[in-house]
């Protein structure tokens, strides 16, 4: 994690019911989970409110290949059993 920095914003791509999302969050850090699947979006949503941090965590419905954002606006980025089964160049599209 970074170190240096008090606050960082990381993201969680194909966040799921939210699980990790919640547990990095109580970090407190913010965090934007990311999710293709609407009703894993819910679940992360009712995780984070049932934790009390729902103004942390940003939802965001995107395919993980085409993520909606600029290169460079994160600065942690992880994943649990998802980025290992995505194609090379997606991969590094997501990682930049």
């Amino acid at each position: 994690m970074p170190g240096h920095c008090d606050h960082w914003l990381a993201l969680d791509v194909a966040c799921g019911t939210g699980k990790i999302a919640v547990t990095v969050e109580n970090l407190d850090q913010r965090i934007v989970a990311v999710d293709v699947a609407s009703n894993m979006l819910r679940q992360c949503s009712a995780r984070s409110r049932a934790a009390g941090i729902e103004d942390k965590v940003m939802l965001t419905n995107s395919r993980a290949e085409v993520l909606p954002f600029r290169t460079g606006s994160f600065d942690i980025c992880f994943s649990f059993r998802f980025l290992h089964s995505l194609p090379r160049a997606a991969y590094f599209g997501i990682v930049r």
